[in-house]
């Protein structure tokens, strides 16, 4: 379970590839180390016994091509891995997402 609002949630497997929470960073510094200590929590909790294994990913622009990022995310969606936080930089995911678009288009 998670809360959510103040009430308790059951976190279901039927997500089907949904990020749960999304950190917008300014810069990609910023992201980097976010999603490091991200990574890092979410290790923790893994290891803790919690019943959902969590997993993060970060995406910004310099990292690698906005190819690479969108099919990365795409293969975990296909797979039906869950992908509960992601940390971007704004235009990196405004990149993603129009690349994403773009390629369900067939464009």
């Amino acid at each position: 379970q998670i809360l959510v609002n103040g009430r308790k949630r059951d976190y279901s497997s039927d997500r089907q590839g949904q990020v749960m929470a999304l950190i917008l960073c300014p810069t990609r510094e910023l992201a980097d180390q976010t999603g490091n200590v991200v990574k890092r929590l979410i290790s923790l909790l893994n290891r803790r016994g919690s019943k959902a294994q969590l997993m993060a990913d970060t995406i910004y622009g310099g990292k690698e091509r906005v190819e690479e990022q969108v099919a990365r995310l795409a293969r975990r969606r296909r797979e039906g891995v869950d992908l509960d936080v992601l940390v971007a930089t704004p235009g990196r995911l405004r990149d993603v997402l129009r690349y994403g678009e773009q390629a369900a288009d067939g464009n």
